[in-house]
C-alpha cells in the first residue's frame, strides 16, 4: 500500500494523507469509485482512532493558542494533531507545511 508502513515511534503511528495524481485519483470519471478503492485498501491496515473527550480538549487548546498567535491551520489538519498530541502518536505525510506550525506534533514527510 503506498505511504504506508510501520514506523518507529514505539507504538502504533498516525498516517494523514493527501491522495492525488499518484494513486490514480485524478480522472473526471473514475474519481469516486478510485477513491473509495483506494479508501477502502488504506482501511484493510489501519485501526481508527476515536475522537474522545481528551481529544476535543486538546483541539481546543490547540485551537486557541494557534488563533492567538494568528498561525491557525486547517481544521481536518488540527483535528489529526489533536489526536496525535493526546494520543502520543506521530503523523506521515507528503507535505508537513501545516503540521510543523503545531509544537509538539512529531511530523515525518514522505
Amino acid at each position: 500500500m503506498p505511504g504506508i508502513g510501520t514506523w518507529p515511534f514505539g507504538r502504533a503511528h498516525a498516517f494523514a494523507a493527501s491522495p492525488g495524481r499518484k494513486h490514480g485519483l485524478s480522472g473526471p470519471v473514475s474519481v469516486p469509485a478510485r477513491r473509495l478503492a483506494w479508501v477502502e485498501e488504506l482501511l484493510v491496515g489501519a485501526e481508527a482512532v476515536p475522537i474522545t473527550p481528551a481529544v476535543a480538549r486538546v483541539h481546543a487548546e490547540l485551537w486557541a493558542s494557534l488563533a492567538k498567535e494568528g498561525n491557525v491551520i486547517g481544521q481536518h489538519d488540527l483535528w489529526i494533531s489533536a489526536t496525535a498530541l493526546t494520543h502520543g502518536l506521530g503523523i506521515v505525510r507528503r507535505n508537513e507545511r501545516g503540521f510543523a506550525r503545531v509544537p509538539g506534533v512529531r511530523v515525518v514527510a514522505l
